[in-house]
């Protein structure tokens, strides 16, 4: 998941929320914040907020993430239990 920082529409006290609820459910996501209003990611109609630059960064982790997914994780039964070994 994604959140601009200075997101109006999902403040500081929301995201603390979903990322609790997530975690507490033991849901397997990235929580990412980034220095960044709401819609920052939309070329139109975004009031001024989109960021090219930061959009192009985060388009390439979400690309690298879904090839991880297709090509490592496989289907989400054969995962089992994450290994500790540090």
């Amino acid at each position: 998941m994604i959140f601009g920082k200075q997101d109006t529409h999902v403040p500081r006290a929301g995201r603390d929320l979903i990322r609790k609820t997530l975690e507490d459910a033991n849901v397997a996501c990235s929580f990412l914040e980034v220095q960044a209003q709401h819609a920052f990611i939309r070329d139109e109609s975004s009031k001024g907020r989109w960021d090219a630059a930061l959009t192009r960064s985060l388009f390439g982790l979400m690309m690298d993430l879904f090839e991880k997914i297709g090509r490592d994780l496989g289907s989400p039964e054969a995962l089992g239990a994450v290994e500790h070994v540090c």
